[in-house]
């Protein structure tokens, strides 16, 4: 009887450390009114209670998870006033349903024999930085651009070059891509070497589909992808150049990861392409580049943990050569 007390007092414990009481309206109010200065938020009369109701459940969910003992911690960032269906609908879009068309014919990579990759890598030096990909699911083509912008600085030398994912988005949909419904990074690479690549500034982003602009002229262009389909080639892969990945980002704590080391939850299929332009292996994670701004994550990049295959790492793994 008196080890059943103690248990359940251990019980209780605990979920009194886990509960985290409302604030009060006030300082509901001060913080959402402080989200909409910081974010240049303006809603409509109709709008804004349901809004604020938004903002103030995401709030809630901060205050919980950050109280308890997990290995990142999520925050206020441009994305508190949406739900996490909203969240998904608007900043993600991979097509995966595109993939089973032209997924075999991608070659694999194999690591070479005796390749020993280093224990960390850091590729930012040869990246164009965070970008932001706005209200259109054009993910793809982010994650396509910035692997492509990497590997040709690396493979030549010099600064990265800005190159233009409105292209991708307005031009490829012959090659199976559908500008801000979707894509894929694979398919990208497929239009860019056969039609090859403007610069962001002779092509810039609208973030919205347009008519395709054929006054450029091309600065860039690959001679395909390759697939990686295990960790273990991935962190080779990944000494090498970056690589794009698609990862399942609908939960509410990918829409508000701050900083730490990212371990789920995940479920379902991955929905959305972003970057891996590095890791480090003796701590466990690899270096992730979004495309949702600087507001998100760690001034745009995530740490997300290795082994793991976290959130669908390997599901659609490839990079340009």
């Amino acid at each position: 009887m008196k080890l059943l007390s103690c248990l359940m007092l251990a019980v209780l414990a605990v979920a009194c450390s886990a509960y985290v009481s409302p604030l009060s309206e006030q300082l509901y109010q001060e913080s959402f009114t402080k989200f909409m200065q910081e974010n240049s938020k303006t809603y409509e009369i109709n709008q804004l209670f349901e809004r604020y109701t938004i903002f103030k459940s995401n709030l809630d969910f901060i205050r919980e998870h950050n109280s308890q003992n997990h290995t990142y911690t999520v925050g206020v960032n441009a994305f508190a006033d949406l739900t996490t269906e909203e969240f998904t609908q608007q900043l993600t879009g991979l097509d995966t349903s595109a993939m089973f068309k032209h997924w075999d014919q991608l070659e694999q990579y194999v690591p070479p024999s005796g390749l020993a990759a280093p224990a960390a890598v850091d590729w930012r030096s040869k990246s164009t930085g965070v970008k932001n990909q706005g209200s259109c699911g054009s993910c793809w083509a982010f994650s396509a651009v910035a692997v492509i912008e990497s590997y040709l600085a690396i493979k030549k030398g010099g600064a990265p070059v800005s190159l233009s994912q409105q292209q991708l988005v307005d031009c490829s949909g012959s090659y199976g891509n559908h500008g801000c419904n979707g894509g894929l990074p694979s398919l990208a690479y497929k239009y860019v070497a056969a039609k090859g690549l403007c610069t962001a500034s002779a092509y810039p982003y609208t973030a919205k589909d347009n008519s395709c602009k054929t006054s450029c002229n091309a600065a860039a262009k690959v001679s395909g992808g390759r697939q990686v389909t295990t960790e273990s080639a991935l962190v080779n892969a990944i000494a090498g150049q970056p690589v794009s990945i698609g990862i399942y980002a609908s939960s509410q704590s990918f829409q508000l990861y701050k900083s730490g080391i990212y371990s789920g939850p995940c479920a379902g299929q991955v929905n959305h392409a972003v970057v891996l332009n590095g890791y480090n292996t003796n701590e466990g994670w690899y270096r992730l580049l979004n495309s949702w701004g600087t507001s998100w994550g760690e001034s745009g990049y995530m740490r997300i943990r290795t082994n793991q295959n976290t959130c669908g790492l390997t599901a659609l793994a490839t990079f340009p050569y």
